[in-house]
């Protein structure tokens, strides 16, 4: 089944100020696990992401929705890591000459980030929608955004929409700060306000069509998606009724079997390898424990997972 990708991309390079982006990323999936749509996405992380590893983790993640959680300079760069994990600062322009050469599946980016609008301004040229900071974002603020803005989406809004509710749970908070997010775009693309990802992204080929016929492709395309779509969440709910008649193993069970019986790192990669290698070589460089869970998770059903631990662990001494 077509999936909505969204690469979650993190850097807090050494010496700069810590940020809560592991929290930020269990807010986005728990708004995720808790929508009727979660089958129909997908979130894969990188953590530690290096300026070296972006191009490559764009081509093999092909993602819709890329989110960089981090810190970003007055300048408007981006934050990320050198390979000595000192900061390396990821300028605006070459930031969009990547995405022109190997993010041509993205459609949204989110550049939860101080200053990123400058950077939202310019990336806009080859990303339909973009969202950036037009100052300072506190970390707080940040992660309210985010929670809200996703867990929109998740149940269908549009992009103007979910915008809309995350800067006013912001507002709650801080009236002024319900200014700073700004989500840009194209006077050639198609009204936010009208654009839902679940319709209109999910199996797209991440390519507006132009011409009668494009727009006819395109209409059929929409309609077919939107079936399909339907029919996913149908067996969803099906399949998740079905889990609790055969008490099948749900995710946070899962998830808790892993951390209790692979307590070191070598042990959770020796079980990937030999159960998924696959799955393993898409690990990144300065990958964490947690992101290495989420991307298996999300890759492998959790019963196979289930399956495959059990004969992992008995094949090991005590």
């Amino acid at each position: 089944m077509n999936t909505i990708n969204i690469l979650f991309l993190s850097a807090v390079p050494t010496g700069v100020v810590p940020l809560e982006l592991n929290t930020e990323y269990r807010k986005i999936e728990d708004a995720l696990e808790d929508g009727h749509n979660a089958r129909c996405f997908r979130i894969f992380r990188h953590a530690r992401i290096q300026r070296q590893e972006l191009e490559h983790t764009l081509e093999v993640f092909e993602p819709h929705i890329v989110h960089f959680a981090g810190h970003g300079t007055p300048s408007g760069s981006l934050l990320l890591e050198a390979y000595d994990g000192q900061r390396w600062e990821l300028d605006r322009d070459t930031l969009r000459t990547i995405f022109r050469a190997h993010g041509q599946s993205v459609k949204l980016a989110v550049l939860n980030a101080c200053h990123s609008e400058m950077t939202a301004n310019v990336l806009r040229e080859v990303v339909p929608y973009v969202l950036g900071n037009a100052i300072e974002v506190f970390d707080q603020h940040a992660l309210t955004f985010s929670q809200t803005f996703y867990a929109a989406l998740f149940q269908d809004e549009s992009l103007s929409r979910a915008f809309r509710l995350a800067c006013k749970e912001v507002e709650m908070t801080d009236a002024a700060r319900a200014l700073t997010p700004q989500l840009l775009t194209t006077p050639s693309c198609p009204d936010p306000r009208d654009v839902k990802p679940l319709q209109h992204w999910l199996g797209g080929n991440g390519r507006e069509e132009s011409g009668k016929m494009g727009k006819r492709r395109s209409m059929l395309r929409t309609v077919l998606n939107t079936k399909k779509t339907v029919l996913a969440c149908e067996l969803d709910q099906v399949r998740i009724r079905a889990i609790k008649v055969h008490k099948e193993p749900t995710r946070a069970m899962v998830r808790l079997r892993l951390d209790t019986h692979l307590v070191t790192a070598d042990d959770f990669d020796a079980f990937v390898i030999e159960a998924f290698p696959h799955t393993y070589q898409r690990f990144g460089s300065g990958m964490e424990r947690v992101g290495k869970t989420n991307l298996v998770l999300q890759l492998h059903s959790p019963s196979e997972i289930w399956q495959a631990l059990e004969a992992f662990l008995a094949t090991r001494p005590r």
